[in-house]
Formats: C-alpha cells, structure tokens, sequence
C-alpha cells in the first residue's frame, strides 16, 4: 500500500497505479475502498480490464451479484482472460 500512495504522490490519477491500489485493498478485504480506488482507475480509464474484474470481485464479496456481473461481462470484453489471470494471483470470485 505504502508503494501504491508513494506513487500516487509522485503521478496522482494515474490510472494503472489506482488499480494496483485497487488490488492491494481488494486483497485486504477492504472492499468498500477497493470499490473507491477502482471507480478512480475506471473514471480515468473506463475499459481498464483489471479494474472492472477486480471491481467486480469486491461487488460479490459484499453481496452485490448485479453489479459484480456486469462488471464481469465488461472485463471479458476487454480480456477474455481476466477471470483467469485474477485466479492465478489467488483472487477468486466468491459463490
């Protein structure tokens, strides 16, 4: 995280480094802030792939089926992959 802010601090708004907040949240279990840094990453790259998965990932965990699905489908536009690419860093999407 401390990598993630320092960076910010150096390029604020940068999309690629939001997202990788983003993550680094998502994986604390943070959700609610993933959602946050993700929309930021989205708002300055709307088609940014991991964004939208890792977006979704954290709308499942907190119940919110809809909204993760659609976010699902908008990634595998961008990266068919996407699904698969998060499972290989350990990130599941929950049932």
């Amino acid at each position: 995280m401390r990598d993630c802010d320092a960076a910010l601090a150096k390029a604020p708004g940068d999309a690629a480094i939001l997202d990788s907040r983003g993550f680094v949240l998502l994986r604390l279990g943070r959700y609610d802030e993933a959602i946050a840094a993700y929309d930021a990453a989205l708002a300055k790259s709307p088609r940014l792939s991991p964004s939208l998965f890792g977006r979704g990932v954290a709308f499942a965990h907190k119940g919110d089926k809809a909204r993760a699905a659609a976010d699902f489908a908008e990634a595998a536009k961008v990266d068919v992959d996407a699904r698969s690419r998060f499972e290989g860093y350990g990130v599941t999407v929950p049932q």
